[in-house]
């Protein structure tokens, strides 16, 4: 066989990059059980153009309704209703590559560098869902931190010490205001219980199920994308093995299967969802009550999961690698319809 040179190699490596299947997520090795978010919420994503994302929401009505008598006097105040939320993007990277010298020039064929590819960049993706899987569950630190994406746990809230039932889920830690905005009504529902039960979280959960099911009496345009499956309850797994247990005792008809509910507990139709990430990230029975079309993950336009050809790298001659971009944030518009139940 011919020696193989560098610019054999490079378009060997684009040729494979060019051929390879639309980027998706491979399950190898990976260090979780399972993800939520790349393989999933990533699907439900909105492109959209800007270097912010921004809402205009409504957060009040007016007085002008009222009862009146004959010749009556108009009057027609016209009020501010609208405030403004705004959310900047955030930016993840991945990247894969090899060496020139990790493959024999003088023996090596075509599919040496086609698989080695593939592991590299099964590799990179891995890291990449580990990462997305994990900033999706937490919150940036302070208002100032320009690097942490805003997950679940900056738009959904509640006192860690003293958690009181009803709306009152404010502003995470280290921040004075969620989205840019203060507001009554821009607040979440937060129902703590103590145990997993009947009486207790069950009570709380139709509870807060039925006062975040808001519903419009004028029909209004907004933000929602109406597609199915888009409400989940996360959960660790401590919490989620007790729902097992507590759906087999409600259960009198269980047979011989002696773990029945395993993988289909769910409340009103809706699954708990066992997230591991929670398991180290919090580990402390909290439930997130979750509609993906009142918090909606976004992607800076054509940069969701951009793979560069390979090129030779800047820094080594010896080095061809590809980059993986990700611009993209979690934004939520309407913070009644989302809950969490702290365990207490």
């Amino acid at each position: 066989m011919a020696t193989m040179t560098y610019s054999d190699i490079l378009d060997i490596a684009v040729t494979t990059y060019e051929n390879q299947p639309k980027l998706r997520f491979q399950q190898i090795a990976q260090k979780i059980q399972d993800y939520e978010i790349l393989p999933r919420v990533f699907k439900r994503a909105q492109s959209i153009s800007g270097e912010s994302i921004t809402k205009q929401l409504m957060v009040k009505h007016g007085d002008n309704a009222r009862h009146v008598g004959l010749f009556n006097t108009d009057v027609t105040a016209v009020q501010d209703v609208m405030k403004k939320i705004n959310t900047p993007f955030r930016h993840a990277i991945t990247s894969y590559g090899f060496d020139r010298r990790e493959i024999s020039a003088n023996q090596a064929g075509p599919w040496q560098i086609v698989d080695l590819m593939k592991v590299r960049r099964a590799d990179a993706m891995l890291a990449q869902a580990q990462l997305f899987e994990e900033a999706a569950f937490k919150s940036p630190p302070s208002d100032a931190d320009e690097l942490q994406p805003h997950g679940i746990p900056y738009w959904i809230t509640f006192d860690s010490v003293s958690p009181t039932e009803g709306f009152t889920g404010d502003t995470p830690t280290g921040h004075s205001l969620v989205g840019g905005l203060s507001h009554p009504n821009w607040l979440n529902y937060v129902g703590p219980y103590s145990s997993v039960s009947k009486d207790d979280l069950l009570t709380v959960q139709r509870k807060a199920f039925l006062l975040i099911s808001w519903k419009s009496p004028v029909t209004v345009r907004d933000f929602r994308r109406g597609l199915g499956q888009r409400h989940r309850y996360y959960v660790d797994s401590a919490t989620r093995l007790s729902l097992e247990t507590l759906g087999e005792k409600q259960n009198e008809n269980l047979g011989r299967d002696l773990a029945s509910m395993d993988g289909q507990i769910v409340f009103r139709g809706i699954p708990y969802v066992w997230v591991p990430v929670m398991d180290t990230l919090f580990g402390d029975g909290r439930i997130y009550m979750v509609d993906w079309d009142y918090i909606v993950l976004y992607f800076m336009k054509g940069r969701a999961l951009l793979e560069s050809k390979p090129q030779q790298s800047a820094k080594s001659h010896n080095v061809i690698e590809t980059f993986i971009d990700t611009t993209y944030n979690y934004q939520a518009f309407d913070r009644r319809r989302l809950a969490v139940l702290p365990k207490v």
